[in-house]
């Protein structure tokens, strides 16, 4: 792979993590092809010795940016169903008596 073909996937890459922020939606199918995806860009931009090429390391940094919110985001998504799905059990046992 060279530095052309890497640039081509990085940006293909950050369009589709683009696109997953945007909708605010993700399946456990898509994180994981978006993760797999962010492994192979790291493993071949250390294989290509590009640490001089700025444009592609700020793009890297970037997708690790947004998939370290990304999992934040899914993380306190969950607390707040768990928050919700407790306050919901709270009504119903209420609700009962």
């Amino acid at each position: 792979m060279n530095e052309e073909e890497l640039k081509s996937i990085i940006d293909k890459h950050l369009k589709k993590l683009n696109e997953v922020i945007e909708k605010k939606e993700i399946d456990t199918k898509t994180l994981d092809e978006l993760i797999k995806d962010s492994n192979y860009i790291l493993e071949n931009y250390s294989s290509l010795k590009l640490s001089k090429s700025k444009d592609l390391l700020s793009k890297i940094q970037e997708i690790l940016e947004k998939i370290k919110n990304l999992k934040e985001n899914l993380l306190n998504n969950i607390e707040d169903l768990k928050s919700k799905g407790k306050a919901e059990i709270s009504y119903l046992k209420n609700q009962k008596m």
